[in-house]
């Protein structure tokens, strides 16, 4: 019976986005002292530039704790700890087809942290091609599960999609479904807006537009 569980990896990814979160509040509270220790030790000669000064410095303050927060609310979302908006459809029985194929492709090509990761794409014409990820020894080397199939569709004079899906496997029968990461987000809707991407978990698998996992592109 095959068995479906999270990869162990998605522990360090909550830990990352912990640590991001923890990292901005940090952040935040040093800039803070130094706006106080700014507000107390600094005088500049005309006190209109000296207040001008601190109010600026506090609003930096606020903008980059903003903005490491939207960070940590960004990495949530790509990892499925907060759940991605837009409109969700139920997944077709093709669909979850797709899903088994990616899975036959994480088990058949595995090797432990090198070929993990396994994609499964559908044309518009009902034509399915898979692919696997490709972990590289040099990291910006790394090739993606859903570009590593676009290409074999692409090799075989393909263009025109319909579906994509990533699914990560151990080889032992333990598979986790994926959101595709902003690289390979670009990549997919390089070939158009209109192509469904299945996410969410493998208990309850939905799929959306890319264009709206990739908002306000070419914009």
């Amino acid at each position: 019976m095959i068995q479906e569980s999270q990869h162990p990896f998605q522990y360090l990814d909550f830990l990352d986005i912990l640590f991001s979160l923890v990292l901005s509040i940090q952040i935040f509270s040093y800039q803070k002292a130094l706006y106080c220790s700014f507000s107390y030790q600094l005088i500049l000669p005309e006190p209109s530039k000296n207040a001008r000064a601190i109010k600026t410095l506090y609003w930096l303050c606020l903008r980059n704790l903003l903005q490491f927060l939207k960070f940590g609310i960004d990495r949530m979302k790509l990892f499925g700890y907060v759940e991605l908006k837009g409109e969700k459809m139920e997944l077709t029985k093709q669909d979850l087809e797709l899903i088994e194929q990616a899975k036959v492709t994480a088990d058949r090509l595995h090797v432990d942290d090198i070929h993990e990761v396994a994609a499964a794409l559908r044309t518009k014409d009902g034509k399915i091609f898979t692919g696997i990820h490709f972990d590289a020894n040099v990291g910006f080397a790394d090739v993606c599960g859903e570009v590593a199939t676009i290409c074999h569709a692409v090799a075989h004079g393909y263009r025109e999609y319909d579906s994509i899906v990533a699914i990560w496997g151990d080889g032992k029968g333990n598979y986790s479904l994926l959101s595709p990461c902003g690289r390979c987000r670009e990549v997919i809707s390089d070939f158009g807006l209109d192509i469904w991407v299945i996410v969410g978990n493998l208990e309850k698998p939905y799929k959306l537009k890319i264009s709206e996992l990739l908002p306000l592109k070419n914009k």
